[in-house]
């Protein structure tokens, strides 16, 4: 029974030990020879397909312009990204912080969509689902 108790013990303790120390530096040397991401594609490429962007956002003051910024700033032809935006009923200035993006940025295709009561995000992404 003693015996027992020390093989699960030290398993346990080479478990913790392989998770927290030997495959972090297993990571960590596999990935210093990588290189880093190179684009796939010519941008100028007209078969390039379209995406959508389906974005459901509740009270998301903070981080919105962030957000709306970094997805503006894609590598990727403006005429082929569609971003849908669902506001769940958000009670502060989110919905505001987009409409003032849309007017800044006339030729990026956003449409928002500001919903009247609180549904979850689901329902509000199957809905803009549904618009792309």
């Amino acid at each position: 029974m003693e015996v027992f108790a020390l093989i699960v013990f030290w398993s346990s303790v080479l478990g913790l030990a392989h998770t927290y120390m030997f495959y972090p530096l297993l990571m960590r040397t596999l990935a210093a020879s990588k290189q880093a991401n190179m684009i796939r594609y010519d941008p100028d490429d007209p078969d390039l397909p379209d995406v959508c962007i389906l974005m459901s956002v509740y009270n998301e003051e903070r981080v919105i312009g962030e957000k709306l910024h970094s997805l503006f700033a894609l590598n990727y032809p403006p005429g082929k990204v569609h971003l849908y935006i669902g506001s769940d009923c958000s009670n502060d200035g989110t919905a505001a912080l987009i409409r003032a993006f849309i007017g800044e940025h006339p030729d990026f295709p956003i449409r928002f969509y500001d919903f009247p009561h609180r549904r979850g995000k689901p329902p509000v992404i199957n809905e803009l689902a549904q618009s792309a």
